[in-house]
């Protein structure tokens, strides 16, 4: 079994690999987002940690000043070839707005991407795109891994996961810089963190204590991975006492919020000492300008929960907004929706997977309401 789960990763991670490269070579773009990641990885790759707010530096304004097409945001900039690109031409004055993030992230990112511009003669965001692309690659191949460990055989565990890696949402937030990749591989790293604790012979304190420690490490790189948080954490409970009396699965039912909460706690201070670890570098000219009316907000929230059922049509890439892949990735989205309440025919009715682990019809119904309120 250990021997098909490496082989079954490691394939996994090269075929998404594979298609990772191929959608970089057609020249991927985000709007705004992607910008504001990649500075934030060259600082830290050159050694330098940005202070919270701080303005863009020459290797993102020089790539963008010398793109094909410009985004209307960024038509202020000097064009491709000065000697100095003013960041107050870039949008809110240049500011960077992910310098506000932990820099869990993009430590990771940047040493990969440093290595890729020391060592190869590719240009520094596609460099960066290629280091953000491990992410994908892996989050690919610890899904299938998963996959694997729950009861499917090795070809559908690879297909599903290399699948989902390669809706054109999905794809395109793996192969442009940013941190929506590292949680995308952090929530089935999470999960299999998980079902190892759930299968160890730890004490409870320290299974709820290494627990804790996890989503304190994962939580701040995306904190929207906090919903999975919480499946999990009803999910380990389940399994650690699954052949307890009542009372002592409501004990440790208090063990698994305290754990949960540690960990978001944890991760909101870390959140909370950025400014005052690493100071403030300018003006917060975005803010105000994302503040939102109560109807505004009530829409807005609306389109995220047509989203979240919906979640592959949201697309930004001209080359992924084809008709065909749209269709496909509806069909997809439905079948991911359709198998979390899929239940295989047993005799007790509960699922079971190789681990030994139960998956019950009532965490269907807790996973699908988390995804939509996350």
């Amino acid at each position: 079994m250990k021997k098909s789960i490496l082989i079954v990763g490691a394939l996994t991670f090269v075929l998404q690999m594979i298609i990772a490269g191929i959608g970089i070579s057609k020249n991927p773009h985000t709007p705004f987002d992607e910008a504001a990641h990649f500075d934030y990885v060259v600082k830290l790759s050159k050694g330098h940690l940005p202070k919270v707010n701080e303005k863009y530096g020459q290797t993102i304004l020089e790539d963008i000043a010398c793109q094909p097409v410009r985004g209307e945001a960024w038509l202020g900039l000097e064009p491709c070839g000065a000697d100095y690109y003013s960041p107050k031409k870039a949008p809110f004055g240049g500011q960077s707005s992910a310098t506000g993030y932990p820099p869990n992230y993009y430590l990771v990112t940047a040493i990969p991407y440093e290595i890729c511009d020391r060592a190869s003669p590719l240009k520094p965001i596609e460099c960066g795109r290629l280091a953000n692309s491990l992410w994908l690659g892996v989050a690919s191949a610890l899904l299938a891994v998963l996959i694997l460990i729950i009861g499917a055989t090795p070809l559908m565990a690879i297909v599903v996961a290399i699948g989902f890696g390669s809706l054109p949402a999905v794809l395109l937030q793996g192969i442009t810089v940013n941190s929506d990749a590292a949680a995308q591989a952090l929530a089935p790293a999470l999960a299999l963190g998980a079902i190892y604790l759930a299968k160890s012979r730890f004490s409870t304190r320290r299974k709820w204590g290494t627990w804790s420690l996890l989503l304190f490490l994962a939580i701040p790189t995306k904190p929207t991975i906090i919903p999975v948080a919480v499946i999990l954490t009803y999910l380990l409970w389940d399994w650690i006492t699954e052949r307890e009396d009542s009372q002592i699965r409501r004990r440790a039912g208090w063990y698994a919020i305290s754990s949960l909460a540690t960990g978001v706690v944890l991760a909101t201070l870390w959140q909370s000492l950025q400014v005052p670890w690493r100071g403030i570098g300018g003006k917060d000219a975005m803010t105000p300008f994302l503040l939102q009316s109560f109807d505004s907000l009530l829409s807005s929230l609306q389109i995220s929960v047509g989203a979240s059922l919906s979640p592959f049509t949201l697309l930004t890439w001209p080359p992924l907004t084809d008709v065909k892949l749209l269709t496909v990735s509806m069909v997809v989205s439905l079948l991911c929706w359709v198998s979390l309440f899929a239940q295989r025919k047993e005799t007790d009715g509960i699922p079971r997977s190789p681990s030994g682990l139960k998956f019950s019809s009532e965490f269907s119904v807790v996973g699908f309401t988390m995804a939509v309120i996350g």
